[in-house]
């Protein structure tokens, strides 16, 4: 997947089921059999605390305390044994299970890498490239490392597939909107005027000039890569494990950043989906063993202005406000099997040997090399993006939650909501309109994993 050479070691339709989900139906994580469920990994936020003027969150750990709202992980942490946990990483931590276990050169090289990633990507440290962008007077040229063209590439395709409502750029709302590098989350009074880009800001497609990893604008420009960036680590993670491991057969592995998940093992992990409303439920289940799974809400990220409107970092780079109608997204991208260990320096010169019939060529290449970046990129893009029309640029599998608690799910889903109608395959119409379904059915009940909903990260 990674070419680790010159880093630092070396029209489609969509079936929809659209349902209320009273509070009454969701299934309580803590009744699930205490041997089946691991309660995510950040324990602050999964003991019902928001990341509510918090920037600082506690680091992930492999051995919850007993007083903890986590239970033990058994039929995980017998299958995937050990666990190497990087708190510091892009200030949400990241933890890494393995079948075997990593040796300390690896490990060392992945925690060296994470400090070369955020050095070139964070926009919270001022001495990053990002950082050096964005006070750069008159702008100038800069240069990224080579493994940073996957994650441009990206970008890029989704600026053109969403008309612009994905936007790096948006860095200058988040910061004007108080999310800004000492997190004082104390918006500036005069924000709602000067964002967006109907306001001026810079547009990635116009004030930024790319050529391969290098950058040029000729303005301060605050770029932030908060929507495909921490994804982008986990994919860049996965290929040192494929180059590095030093095992005779491919190790099994789950890499865990907080929302972001990349699974990679012989039989499915489930996974519960966190209720944005209350952490200690869960709306529904997947099963995945291989590819990658996202999920993006507001609901650890947000904060109040002096009028106490609600503001968070998922925003509409066109008017650069927050989105208020989606409530929480989940996106699942399944790459070719071989690809998680495919070693390539563009993260999308070799074409995936299976196509999805919707997308073209270059989209399931990205989705064959980097899985784990164009489903953290697509849970943000759905809140400012139909997902039909995101199908029909990208391959995967997505549920939505709607801040009116609808909702949706595509036909390939890999699993589903808690009391979920019974539904076909029906297509929206042209109209938007849904079809009357109404037969329910009972969920599965039990989880090894549960995927956080993902808050902002230090990119």
């Amino acid at each position: 997947m990674a070419d680790f050479a010159g880093a630092t070691c070396a029209p489609v339709t969509l079936a929809v089921v659209v349902l209320p989900i009273p509070h009454s139906l969701r299934i309580n994580i803590d009744t699930v059999p205490k041997t089946s469920i691991h309660r995510g990994f950040t324990l602050n936020s999964l003991q019902g605390k928001t990341a509510h003027h918090n920037p600082h969150p506690e680091p992930p750990s492999p051995q919850p305390s007993a007083g903890s709202t986590m239970r033990a992980m058994t039929g995980l942490a017998e299958r995937l044994p050990h666990v190497a946990a990087f708190p510091e990483a892009l200030g949400t931590g990241l933890l890494l299970h393995t079948d075997v276990a990593l040796d300390d050169g690896l490990s060392n090289c992945i925690d060296m890498f994470i400090s070369t990633y955020e050095a070139a990507l964070s926009r919270f440290k001022d001495d990053s490239t990002v950082g050096r962008m964005r006070t750069a007077t008159h702008g100038g040229t800069f240069d990224f490392p080579d493994w940073a063209l996957g994650l441009f590439g990206l970008y890029d395709q989704l600026f053109a597939s969403t008309n612009g409502t994905i936007d790096p750029c948006v860095g200058e709302d988040l910061i004007r909107l108080g999310y800004d590098e000492s997190y004082s989350f104390t918006p500036a009074p005069d924000a709602a005027e000067h964002a967006g880009a109907i306001h001026g800001r810079a547009v990635w497609s116009a004030d930024v000039e790319r050529h391969g990893t290098t950058l040029i604008t000729h303005s301060p420009v605050a770029l932030d890569f908060g929507a495909c960036g921490k994804g982008y680590l986990v994919d860049l993670l996965a290929g040192m494990l494929g180059d590095g491991a030093g095992h005779p057969q491919p190790i099994q592995y789950v890499i865990d950043a907080g929302g972001d998940l990349l699974v990679h093992t012989d039989e499915p992990i489930t996974i519960a989906l966190e209720d944005p409303a209350d952490p200690a439920n869960a709306v529904g289940t997947v099963e995945i063993s291989h590819g990658a799974f996202c999920a993006s809400s507001p609901s650890r990220r947000h904060w109040s202005d002096a009028a106490g409107h609600q503001l968070h970092h998922l925003l509409n780079a066109i008017d650069g406000l927050p989105v208020d109608d989606v409530a929480a997204t989940w996106v699942a991208v399944t790459p070719p099997s071989s690809a998680i260990t495919t070693k390539t320096s563009t993260h999308g010169s070799n074409a995936s040997t299976t196509a999805n019939r919707d997308t073209d060529d270059s989209s399931n290449t990205v989705a064959a090399h980097v899985p784990v970046t164009l489903a953290d990129g697509l849970a943000t893009a759905l809140f400012t993006t139909p997902a039909t029309q995101l199908r029909a640029h990208f391959p995967f599998e997505c549920a939505i939650l709607n801040a009116n608690r609808t909702a949706a799910q595509s036909p390939n889903f890999p699993g589903g909501f808690f009391y979920t109608l019974m539904y076909e395959i029906i297509s929206i119409t042209s109209s938007g309109a849904f079809p009357r379904v109404d037969r329910w059915v009972a969920p599965p009940q039990s989880a090894t994993l549960t995927a956080p909903l993902g808050e902002g990260s230090r990119v």
